[in-house]
């Protein structure tokens, strides 16, 4: 019978699939970078893969976090972005650069709103809770009173 033989994963392949976890990629990217299926893949997961997956997944988030910090002051402040203009070039058919602006990126309302509820100790709330308060009496009936063309003027009692 012929046939694939059992995949052993080694240990360049077990730290290929810590970097690419570093990277983003998906369980199925992985298993087509190891040349194996995604239901072999899976299998192998819990034996081989789990600690390369969550160390990988554990610096990619490490990494995301110091970005976000990084940006932070910045997305609240508000700042400038350098923006390139171009152009197509008929002659050439190239782009060339026109001119640069600066654009003002405006600060992020929703992140202001974020960091002011977690950072308050429960002074700013994000939930807004409002209390109505209807009375209704019931002890009146109601009296419904309509006119319709078809019944020549006359109101129908209820």
């Amino acid at each position: 019978m012929a046939g694939r033989k059992p995949y052993t994963p080694t240990d360049k392949d077990i730290e290929t699939v810590q970097k690419m976890k570093e990277k983003g990629a998906t369980d199925k990217e992985c298993s087509i970078a190891l040349d194996i299926s995604t239901k072999t893949f899976s299998r192998l997961k819990k034996s081989f893969f789990t600690p390369a997956i969550k160390k990988g997944n554990e610096t990619r988030q490490n990494k995301l976090l110091e970005i976000y910090e990084d940006n932070l002051p910045k997305q609240l402040s508000g700042y400038y972005v350098e923006e390139e203009i171009e152009r197509l070039n008929p002659v050439s058919g190239e782009f060339e650069l026109m001119e640069r602006k600066k654009k003002w990126m405006p600060p992020n309302a929703t992140l202001m709103m974020f960091t002011a509820v977690n950072k308050s100790d429960g002074v700013w709330q994000s939930i807004n809770k409002v209390e109505q308060k209807v009375e209704v009496d019931i002890s009146t009936p109601y009296k419904i009173e309509w006119q319709d063309e078809n019944l020549n003027g006359t109101t129908p009692k209820l």
